[in-house]
This record gives structure tokens, C-alpha cells and sequence, in this order.
């Protein structure tokens, strides 16, 4: 895994001024898309997405935290998650994990359904990156957000 400012120096990354409010707004979206994900007469299809959602923009403020955001648009997902996990040290099966769950909400793109598994394993994986962002922010944001 490469962290943000290795995935910077490929040029994957651009330097963004850490911002409050626009990471404030990001982990709103994310409680947002993970509520979305519960609605039971949501197709999986559209619930695996959801938690998926949730998830990436859960990375995106963290990173937006430490001041980088995507800089391209070809594979920028696998550089914000990857960048992600990497700054919160997940372990390399979580890592794994979260790139398999990517690879799950791409199925969209070959019109394959996704079940009840998908869904469980995608809520899963969200659940551990979320505990692991919950633990940097609640480190981390006091000193970066300070008034």
C-alpha cells in the first residue's frame, strides 16, 4: 500500500488546503449513503453501492483531512482507497478486502445482480474502515481543526 503523499509524488495526488466544513460535508454524505444502504426495498444492486459509497467518501475525508485529493480520473477510486487504508494502517487483508468490495460494486458495469452476501460482506468491510477512520478522527481532528 502507498501512502498519500507517495501516491502525491506519482502525481496521482494534488495538495488541497484541509478544510472543516468540506470534511464536515463528506462524512455527512457518507451517513447519508450508509442510511441509503439499510432501505430493505432497495435492491442489493443499489444497497451494495450505497455502502460502498459510503465507504469511499469516508476515505475521501479522511484524505481531504490530510490535505490531498485525487488528481486524476482513471483509477481514482483504487488511489483513494488505497492512499486511505494505508494512512489508517489497515492491515493488508483489510486492504484486500476493500478492494474486493470495489471490485463487487464494479459488477454494476457487467450487469451482474449482486445478493444478500455481497451486501453483508460489503456492510462488513465498511464497519472495520470505519471504526479505523472513527479512531485517526477522533486522534487527529482536534489538532488539524483546532479554532
Amino acid at each position: 500500500m502507498r501512502t498519500s503523499s507517495e501516491l502525491k509524488a506519482l502525481g496521482v495526488f494534488t495538495s488541497v488546503q484541509p478544510d472543516k466544513v468540506a470534511v464536515q460535508n463528506l462524512l455527512a454524505a457518507s451517513e447519508r449513503k450508509l442510511a441509503d444502504s439499510k432501505v430493505a426495498q432497495l435492491s442489493f444492486d443499489t444497497r451494495v453501492e450505497a455502502v460502498y459509497d459510503a465507504m469511499y467518501t469516508l476515505c475521501s475525508a479522511l484524505l481531504a483531512c490530510l490535505g490531498v485529493k485525487s488528481a486524476c480520473a482513471e483509477n481514482h477510486h483504487i488511489y483513494v482507497l488505497e492512499g486511505a487504508c494505508a494512512e489508517l494502517g489497515a492491515s493488508s487483508g483489510l486492504a484486500n478486502a476493500v478492494d474486493a468490495l470495489r471490485r463487487v460494486r464494479n459488477m454494476k458495469y457487467t450487469g451482474v445482480t449482486r445478493c444478500l452476501s455481497d451486501y453483508k460482506i460489503a456492510s462488513s468491510v465498511y464497519t472495520e474502515v470505519a471504526a479505523l477512520v472513527e479512531k485517526w478522527m477522533a486522534k487527529n481532528l482536534p489538532i488539524l481543526f483546532r479554532n
